[in-house]
């Protein structure tokens, strides 16, 4: 799992009972109000129906609000329709 330098990331690992897979729990803290993402890389569906994707609709890029921009350690990236990979969870801190 990458994470930036200055980021504080704590996991949780914990064995199934028939011992066949781990399961994380991740805690994170914003230290800032905003608008946060938390994405995975890899083609996963959290299983959640709700994903928040509503909170891009302020946040339009290239006119879509279906579009994403990340920066993550001062690397920018895009990805072009986070509805469609149900991998993309937001969340807002006030």
């Amino acid at each position: 799992m990458d994470i930036c330098p200055t980021a504080k990331l704590v996991t949780i690992a914990t064995l199934t009972e028939n011992g066949s897979m781990f399961q994380y729990k991740i805690g994170l803290v914003a230290q800032n109000p905003g608008v946060y993402v938390l994405s995975c890389d890899l083609p996963k569906d959290f299983g959640i129906q709700n994903l928040n994707a509503r909170l891009l609709e302020n946040y339009p890029l290239n006119g879509s609000t279906k579009e994403l921009g990340l920066n993550q350690c001062n690397q920018l990236s895009t990805i072009t329709d986070v509805t469609e990979r149900k991998s993309d969870f937001f969340f807002s801190v006030n």
